[in-house]
């Protein structure tokens, strides 16, 4: 339950859900102020876990000394009797205190919940776009596709490690897909996106890229990886898949098998690397 409320507000205006805050401050405000015999404390902090939750920290700590002022003016003050001044403080900061560690602890639960956010969109081998991310990334291209008609070009690069795992050398195996993950994000512009998607799979997702400009990257793909696995002496043989779209596919799974069987199809057809190249045009279908 608490995971699809965060996703809710996730998606809704943050500064929106800040000013209904406060609107709902001062509604709590008011409703104490008619119904003092029942215990308004527990009240404020609706209002103040959505201010912090969509807002900040600091939203929230001004929203706990707003919720402190308006509770003890409604509760605690005595125009015609107030009492000692140190008395007055005394209450006030004990209920802002209160507030401020609620905010506190609901500002650490919202960093938590970010933190778990960014770690599923990220591969923590390699600080990637991890898989699952880049996938709903994919969607959002294909429909963009759909609606203004422009190209894009998805390449995936597996490595076959089986010689590497049976050969026992496994500790080099992070470092080799570290090594490679840089070579992948140096060799694609700011606006492309690439991903691990499982052990030894990458992806790029160049949008609005035609045939002529992704057989490109892709050639300087293959160029680096090469010259990387030369440098360092890794016998590890690759293959890429790419496949440029003028058209859009149906969906998700559809290009990804489709790109992915190249992929694999390439890997296994040499000891060195191989790139398997595709077109899916309107007219002329596969080229």
């Amino acid at each position: 339950m608490m995971k699809e409320v965060a996703e809710y507000l996730d998606r809704q205006s943050r500064q929106g859900f800040v000013a209904l805050g406060y609107v709902l401050i001062v509604l709590v405000g008011l409703v104490d102020y008619l119904t003092k015999q029942l215990t308004s404390e527990p009240f404020y902090l609706i209002p103040l876990a959505l201010i912090t939750w969509s807002g900040s920290r600091r939203n929230g700590f001004v929203a706990a000394f707003c919720c402190s002022g308006i509770w003890y003016a409604v509760n605690r003050y005595d125009p015609h009797d107030p009492g000692p001044f140190g008395v007055q403080l005394w209450n006030l900061t004990l209920q802002a205190g209160l507030f401020l560690i609620f905010v506190m602890l609901f500002a650490a639960l919202r960093s938590a919940h970010d933190y778990r956010k960014l770690m599923t969109r990220l591969d923590p081998l390699t600080g990637m776009l991890s898989g699952i991310f880049f996938q709903e990334l994919a969607l959002v291209e294909i429909r963009r596709s759909e609606r203004y008609e422009h190209p894009f070009t998805l390449a995936i690069i597996e490595f076959d490690l089986a010689t590497v795992r049976s050969a026992g050398d496994s500790e080099h195996l992070s470092s080799l897909l570290r090594s490679v993950a840089g070579v992948v994000r140096a060799a694609v512009r700011g606006t492309d996106m690439a991903a691990r998607l499982d052990f030894a799979t990458f992806a790029v997702m160049l949008p609005e890229t035609p045939n002529e400009s992704g057989r490109v990257v892709v050639k300087k793909l293959q160029e680096q990886l090469a010259a990387l696995l030369s440098e360092n002496r890794w016998q590890v043989p690759f293959g890429i898949g790419a496949t440029t779209f003028m058209v859009p596919p149906a969906g998700v799974d559809e290009m990804f098998r489709k790109v992915g069987g190249l992929a694999h199809s390439a890997s296994r057809r040499s000891s060195t690397t191989t790139v398997r190249y595709e077109v899916v045009d309107r007219a002329m279908g596969v080229a």
